[in-house]
């Protein structure tokens, strides 16, 4: 069975430094290129959730840490004995569990998982993290005839041509005060089993021509990490962000107006 490790808190403390020094995000696509291993693969080492060795070496690697033993967590407990192969067994069990915990004991969740993973060869494994803040955002996306302008509408369909298969298309309006409102216009494609490809854009709301001066958006992993972010000029009359993200990843799209910030869960 593959050897998994994964960072303890001070490792992470060194890894970090040593990615700040590269001007790196903690998911960056040049790191995750280097190393070989995807954003999927950061994410997990970050949120020191086991990974194989040879992918835990080359993320340390990749940033400049040779001394990747000394980024190691070794207060793990032992692998276990090697069990009985499949013909000496009468049968096997599998296990579904789902469930909702609190932050506070997140990482004795990881530590239980860790030890399944070193019981079985064969563990599929889905978290999700719901942040509780932006859940009290209102999340209510509607339809995009339901939020968007006619004209714009117009313009979508001619420019859209036929979506793909499985595409869902949803919008929601932004009130940023003093009479200042955008719509965002999300669409998700499935690409692969892994990976969903969206663009979000950024409009007037209602019957105005220009998105207001200054208004800055910014597409947030969930590491709350920027991973994509402009700003529009006094003209600007649309922004669009492209990029790819796993099913069921968390995703938010920040926009601000002067003092005035707002958190969108995708």
């Amino acid at each position: 069975m593959a050897v998994s490790l994964k960072a303890s808190k001070a490792g992470l403390e060194i890894v970090d430094a040593a990615r700040r020094k590269k001007g790196w995000t903690k998911t960056a696509a040049a790191w995750s290129d280097k190393a070989l291993v995807g954003k999927a693969g950061l994410r997990r080492f970050w949120r020191r959730i086991p990974i194989t060795q040879e992918n835990f070496v080359r993320i340390c690697q990749a940033v400049g840490v040779e001394n990747w033993q000394e980024i190691v967590d070794d207060t793990a407990p032992a692998p276990a004995p090697t069990s009985a192969s499949n013909d000496q067994l009468e049968y096997q069990w599998e296990i579904q569990l789902q469930a909702t915990i609190e932050d506070t004991v997140k990482e004795e969740i990881d530590q239980l998982v860790f030890r399944i993973q070193q019981l079985s060869a064969n563990v599929m494994l889905k978290q999700q993290k719901i942040d509780l803040a932006a859940a009290e955002v209102a999340q209510n996306w509607q339809p995009e005839t339901a939020v968007r302008s006619p004209s714009r509408q117009s313009r979508s369909r001619s420019a859209k041509g036929i979506l793909p298969e499985g595409t869902i298309t949803r919008a929601k309006e932004i009130d940023l005060g003093g009479g200042e409102k955008v719509v965002l216009v999300a669409q998700l494609t499935p690409e692969t089993e892994s990976e969903v490809g969206a663009i979000v854009d950024v409009e007037p709301a209602e019957d105005a021509r220009y998105l207001p001066a200054g208004l800055q958006v910014a597409i947030l992993d969930e590491s709350d990490e920027i991973v994509l972010e402009d700003s529009a000029g006094e003209v600007d009359d649309s922004m669009r962000f492209e990029f790819g993200m796993e099913p069921g990843e968390l995703i938010a799209i920040r926009v601000s107006l002067g003092d005035v910030t707002i958190a969108q869960e995708l």
